[in-house]
């Protein structure tokens, strides 16, 4: 009977392995500036990559995540990234009926934060979003009164990164 289980179980296990799609690769560094705090306290983030993400309302998102270590090579989710890269925040973008686009998900990690961080939605906001010759910018933003957990999250980041193929 344990080996029948057992036996089901691998097989069950690389049926989805196989199954599942593979990871997407993130684009070549891009720019970031700004500041990003949680609670008085800098991380500085110098790596800027993006990539298509997983289709929300039948509509494309793109994910941009920022960094503190290149993340480049990251296959995993970044909720799951941790202490791996370093402090980042990672947002999931997605075009409205208007054609602007609006930030859908956070992913946060900050040496400073009480368990090392967190996800979101509704924490940061984004403005000035250009996608122009294969790039989109933006600046993204929280209000004054933001927090992570009962600690104070501040960010202003201006990011490029490259324009994933959406379809």
């Amino acid at each position: 009977m344990k080996r029948a289980f057992l036996f089901g179980l691998v097989v069950l296990a690389a049926a989805s392995a196989q199954a599942s799609p593979p990871a997407a690769k993130w684009s070549a560094n891009g720019t970031v500036d700004g500041f990003y705090r949680v609670d008085g306290k800098d991380v500085k983030l110098g790596f800027a990559h993006s990539q298509k993400g997983e289709a929300f309302a039948d509509r494309p998102t793109i994910v941009v995540a920022l960094s503190e270590k290149d993340s480049a090579d990251a296959k995993d989710d970044p909720l799951f990234w941790h202490d791996k890269y370093g402090g980042t925040v990672v947002v999931t973008l997605q075009k409205n009926s208007e054609g602007t686009y609006d930030v859908i998900g956070s992913n946060f990690t900050h040496p400073a934060a009480k368990d090392g961080g967190a996800n979101g939605i509704g924490m940061v906001d984004i403005k000035d979003v250009k996608d122009a010759n294969g790039d989109l910018s933006g600046e993204l933003f929280t209000k004054p009164a933001t927090t992570l957990f009962d600690q104070k999250l501040d960010i202003d980041l201006k990011f490029k990164v490259a324009m994933p193929a959406l379809k």
